[in-house]
């Protein structure tokens, strides 16, 4: 059987809270691993000299054999959900490069420190968290060894009567899915997730704007782009192709991918379809539209990434939406401008937060003193 991609969540720890560290700083530590089956990262947080939460994410050594790329997409994905960074980062010295390329890229990390201790109290508590590593390597070597795995039988047959069902020359262990959205044609954007073996893969899930369509929506040429972007990311990262690419809707949408994916001289590495919301019909290249039913396993496979494409779309667009009112918002107040608006989105990251800030502290931000202050509190109300 496939050996499944896995994202290990540890809310509450099981061991005591101990004290780690003398000081009270918010800190991150990065520690990562790999055996003869499997890649592993996990995070530490540390808050107050405490360990507060730990986090693990592991792929098969089949999809991923490079620790490094691994920490790497692994550090993009998560800092994108965290709506603050930390005040440090640790790490061993073997994730250097990795940890200082994310640093320059990630505008956001500018004030926080990297560590990289050969010592001390900071080279403790990185060895505790190897130490843990290994520990969940250990034990996820032996779930799948005795067989404790149970949700891969299923998951195959799945993914087999979906190779079945439409005929693929391979087995689909990777599939992306592509969609659209966009509101009454303006602020359109696209997403693409990415299933392992039956299952959300969300460290390769990816988000874009389009920028091809600008006047109207036109959803087959947004797949274009948004199919394009996606591939094109693939090839010049690394990352392993997709069997299956999967797009919402119908003929069109179907010859558009396909377009993309032959600029790339991709078409004997993937397969395309569509499928339509309306009777669930399936769509491919040069065989007529089927409807198997939504009672076929393959078929529920496919309209749950359908789905998740689309609630990922719509997630993008809300936040456009949000953002374009709040900057239309902000942009009308005498005395603010650019530079100030751009400040405040730097220190405070959202609306919600510039809504708390007092007036005192507000007026300080850019030196606009009392009187635009108390318009920007005004016009947040």
């Amino acid at each position: 059987a496939n050996i499944r991609d896995r994202m290990i969540r540890i809310e509450k720890l099981s061991v005591k809270q101990t004290v780690l560290l003398s000081h009270s700083k918010t800190i991150h530590v990065w520690a990562g691993e790999k055996n003869d089956s499997y890649v592993y990262v996990m995070v530490q947080q540390i808050i107050e000299g405490k360990l507060l939460y730990q986090q693990g994410f592991y792929l098969p050594l089949t999809e991923m054999e490079d620790l490094s790329v691994f920490m790497g997409q692994t550090l993009v994905r998560f800092y994108q959900d965290q709506d603050a960074f930390p005040e440090a980062i640790i790490s061993e010295s073997t994730f250097q490069e990795t940890l200082i390329d994310f640093h320059n890229l990630e505008s956001r990390t500018k004030k926080v420190e990297l560590i990289f201790p050969q010592r001390g109290e900071k080279k403790d508590i990185l060895e505790r968290a190897r130490i843990n590593v290994k520990s969940a390597l250990i034990k996820l070597k032996m779930a799948h060894t005795l067989g404790h795995l149970n949700t891969e039988k299923r998951e195959d047959g799945i993914l087999d009567s979906l190779k079945q069902l439409l005929k693929l020359p391979v087995y689909p262990q990777r599939i992306i899915g592509v969609d659209i959205s966009h509101l009454g044609g303006t602020d359109i954007v696209g997403s693409a997730v990415y299933f392992l073996n039956g299952k959300p893969h969300k460290a390769l899930y990816r988000q874009f704007i389009i920028k091809s369509v600008k006047q109207k929506s036109h959803d087959p040429e947004s797949i274009y782009e948004g199919v394009l972007r996606r591939l094109q990311h693939a090839l010049e990262s690394g990352e392993p192709m997709p069997q299956l690419l999967v797009v919402d809707g119908g003929r069109g949408q179907l010859n558009f991918a396909l377009k993309a994916v032959r600029s790339l001289n991709l078409e004997s590495q993937l397969s395309v379809m569509a499928l339509a919301k309306k009777k669930e019909e399936i769509y491919q290249y040069r065989k007529k539209a089927m409807m198997p039913g939504t009672d076929h396993s393959g078929v529920k496979l496919l309209q749950r990434i359908r789905d998740e494409s689309h609630r990922f779309a719509v997630k993008l667009q809300r936040k456009q939406r949000v953002h374009h009112v709040n900057n239309t918002a902000l942009s009308s107040i005498k005395g603010l401008g650019k530079t100030r608006i751009n400040l405040l989105y730097q220190r405070y990251k959202t609306v919600v937060r510039m809504k708390q800030v007092p007036l005192s502290e507000m007026a300080k931000v850019g030196k606009m003193g009392n009187m635009i202050a108390k318009r920007v509190i005004e016009s947040l109300k």
